[in-house]
């Protein structure tokens, strides 16, 4: 419990997602008790061994705190704030979380899986990537290429190059934004990255058609797709703005 947690103890852990295709690494945001006493949620990884036992864990009791598998280790990636759902690359190298930028809106940042924002080596420590208006407000994902990320902001849905190189942070609205456009949200990448789905909440009519709305007298959510015709992924082939 919090109040008996000591300095670098882990009070949570939570909004977690596999970083790599091979279920070696999980990461997460963790609310871990600093030296003074404050709370920080950070950005964390758990390696895992590829033959890691899972009955070597014990859930614990109301009594006693539960402990991990045999062999996992726990790293702690940033020790600024980090939040949202965390994102790694299928190909295990980096990880994307969300962050305060220095104009104090809310934007996505991405590091290295073997990295730290105390790293002497700028390789190793977090970047911004986007600089939507009005922050990053979720979905973040990656494309199956790694060489660009998906995210949605000013009610609509964008994407941003990560690639590395010249083009890295361009981004790409694939989708009308602003006031006024349906919020979107819940974007999920096609196997081959060639399109995204997301949803929205639009007019639905029935059979008569009559308007209806949802238990909570608000539009229905339904489900909308959009291409991303690039080769390789980065989203650099046309329509950068």
């Amino acid at each position: 419990p919090p109040a008996l947690s000591k300095p670098g103890d882990l009070e949570r852990a939570a909004d977690d997602s596999w970083v790599g295709a091979q279920g070696l690494m999980r990461a997460f945001i963790g609310n871990v008790k600093e030296a003074d006493g404050k709370v920080t949620s950070s950005l964390f990884v758990v390696d895992v061994p590829a033959n890691v036992d899972i009955t070597t864990a014990d859930s614990g009791t109301k009594t006693r705190y539960m402990t991990p598998p045999a062999g996992t280790r726990i790293r702690r990636l940033t020790n600024t704030t980090a939040a949202g759902i965390v994102r790694g690359s299928l190909d295990g190298t980096r990880v994307g979380y969300y962050a305060t930028a220095p104009d104090g809106s809310r934007q996505v940042f991405i590091i290295s899986s073997q990295g730290s924002d105390q790293s002497a080596d700028p390789q190793m420590r977090p970047v911004q990537v986007s600089r939507l208006p009005g922050g990053a407000t979720g979905g973040l994902r990656w494309h199956p290429s790694g060489n660009s990320i998906a995210v949605i902001g000013d009610n609509g849905v964008a994407t941003i190059c990560v690639k590395p190189g010249s083009d890295f942070g361009k981004m790409r609205w694939l989708t009308q934004h602003g006031a006024g456009v349906p919020a979107a949200d819940a974007l999920v990448w096609s196997r081959d990255g060639s399109r995204l789905a997301f949803n929205r909440r639009v007019p639905t009519y029935d059979a008569s058609g009559n308007l209806v709305k949802d238990a909570g007298g608000q539009d229905f959510r339904q489900i909308f797709l959009v291409d991303f015709p690039d080769a390789d992924g980065d989203g650099v082939a046309e329509g950068l703005q």
